[in-house]
């Protein structure tokens, strides 16, 4: 009895079961579209800061080539001859003698500064630091400024045997630290820039993430480049779920829709033969029912013979 009450109960739920069946679908897809979007956003991520390592690497062996080779001219030896004897015009022409591909300028300088910080009113910041940095350091420095137009320079003290006699300035064209982040595989809605303390020297992308590219920089090792990169804002999952659990829960929803639809229709299979058998007697028609049959089974005594025929 009471089965046939809970079959009934839940086929009076009937007309409420479509509409539950619907509503679960929709949030089962509400959850598989953000799912979908989060791993987009995860892809989009691996891909763009793949890309950012890459022209960091790029962009750091570009530069120690050329630092090597300027460390290579300098250890000539007619170059090194040149500087003993106090000569840089000649040590400069020595090692310009040789192809350097791409190379723009090459001078020999001297190690004395205060000419050079007393013209810094009219600019040379830029030249200065590099020059620096190469006796600071004791070793060539790249440093990417604003001479005659922005460029690559390469500075580095230049010895005859262990004093330093000179620095050796070289300048080449900005495409040297720059080639690896213009062959790189850069997605329209993403950002990757190469930059230097402020400045942007190169960009590419979507230029309205230049404020969040921060936050993926990756320095350029041995220089003070860095490569920044930036990524469009991360979907957020239906109640705060990552990509694996959104698509658990639609799955598991689409399981509850599908169980809603059958409920619906085994309750109205119940229905149309509740409908088939008619209604079901009332308390008086039950009575009337048994009297009848009381009736009936008293008219034959028990033991009485059969009337005659």
């Amino acid at each position: 009895m009471s089965e046939k009450r809970q079959i009934l109960t839940a086929a009076q739920l009937r007309p409420l079961l479509p509409v539950l069946a619907v509503v679960l679908l929709l949030l089962a897809g509400a959850l598989a579209w953000t799912g979908w979007l989060q791993m987009q956003d995860a892809t989009r991520s691996r891909l763009l800061q793949q890309a950012r390592d890459m022209v960091a690497d790029g962009t750091a062996r570009a530069l120690r080539q050329q630092e090597a080779r300027l460390q290579e001219r300098l250890a000539l030896p007619d170059v090194q001859a040149a500087l003993a004897a106090g000569d840089l015009e000649l040590a400069a022409t020595e090692m310009r003698r040789d192809d350097w591909p791409r190379l723009d300028s090459l001078e020999l300088l001297s190690t004395d500064l205060d000419a050079a910080y007393a013209g810094l009113a009219d600019g040379g910041a830029g030249r200065l630091s590099a020059l620096e940095g190469a006796l600071l350091e004791g070793a060539p420095v790249s440093r990417i400024i604003r001479d005659d137009g922005v460029r690559v320079v390469l500075a580095a003290p230049a010895k005859a045997g262990d004093k330093v006699v000179a620095i050796a300035y070289a300048r080449l064209p900005l495409g040297i630290a720059t080639a690896a982040l213009e062959s790189a595989n850069v997605a329209g809605d993403t950002y990757l820039a190469l930059r230097q303390d402020n400045y942007t020297v190169a960009q590419r992308g979507d230029v309205g993430l230049t404020d969040s590219a921060e936050f993926l920089s990756v320095p350029v090792k041995g220089t003070d480049l860095r490569s920044s990169a930036g990524l469009p804002e991360e979907t957020t999952g239906v109640f705060g779920l990552g990509s694996m659990h959104s698509f658990i829960g639609a799955g598991v929803l689409v399981l509850l829709a599908l169980g809603a639809w059958g409920l619906m229709r085994r309750s109205g299979r119940v229905v149309a033969d509740d409908a088939e058998e008619g209604p079901a007697p009332t308390l008086e028609q039950a009575l009337e029912q048994g009297t009848g049959a009381e009736v009936v089974l008293g008219d034959a005594a028990p033991g009485a013979p059969a009337p005659a025929g």
